[in-house]
């Protein structure tokens, strides 16, 4: 029951992300650098580590599914910049992000449940990142083109996309060793994601604000350690 109340959590964000950004950019620059702290601080102390737990079933194999996440979001990306018309490059921009946005979120709904399942408090501290992510970060919904999100029933479908996940989770048995590739995936889109749209470039953002999230973040789950 947890993921699905989670998933409607997440999908009540998606819908409304364009509203709770907020307007004023000190503000808004503090909060994208403490949850880029967040994010990272999650990457590197709970997903690697749960992702190396999967190297027994998927040998180094398991590795190759982090590169195609990472990979995956970029080429098609640069591939769009560099290879399509200017007529054509917003819709097949718009096309790709929609369909990227509603897969990588799918494969986060059926994570969530099995996360969920092996514990609860675990499956709670990778929701966490992935909601703020979704509230603050452009690679959210909003990021996507505005035709798509006045498109009220296409915004609905991308915006449970999680939920969809964690429907699939529980009425189809996914087997361990693709659980733990989608996980790569997951690791590997969400470095890239974190990398290129969650992190402050240059001047822009707070530096305070950053290592607050990894500090704050990095303390929650040493706690979980330890108790």
């Amino acid at each position: 029951m947890l993921p699905v109340v989670l998933g409607l959590v997440l999908a009540v964000v998606h819908y409304f992300s364009d509203k709770i950004h907020p307007e004023d950019p000190v503000i808004r620059h503090k909060l994208v650098s403490f949850v880029a702290g967040i994010s990272i601080t999650y990457i590197f102390l709970l997903l690697l580590p749960e992702v190396y737990a999967g190297v027994e079933s998927l040998n180094k194999f398991l590795f190759l599914f982090i590169l195609a996440g990472f990979a995956c979001f970029h080429l098609i990306e640069k591939h769009i910049y560099q290879h399509e018309s200017k007529e054509i490059l917003h819709e097949e921009l718009r096309i790709a992000h929609s369909a990227m946005f509603f897969f990588y979120h799918l494969v986060i709904g059926i994570l969530l449940v099995e996360m969920v399942n092996i514990n609860a408090v675990g499956g709670i501290l990778f929701f966490v990142p992935i909601l703020f992510h979704t509230a603050v970060s452009s690679a959210s919904l909003k990021g996507i083109h505005i035709s798509i999100r006045e498109r009220i029933m296409l915004k609905i479908v991308l915006s449970c996309s999680t939920l969809f996940g964690v429907l699939i989770a529980y009425f189809v048995m996914v087997p361990s060793h693709i659980l733990h590739a989608l996980l790569g995936f997951v690791v590997g889109s969400l470095l890239y994601v974190v990398i290129r749209d969650s992190i402050p470039k240059e001047t822009v953002g707070k530096a305070i604000y950053f290592v607050l999230g990894v500090v704050v973040y990095a303390l929650i789950i040493w706690f979980t350690w330890v108790v």
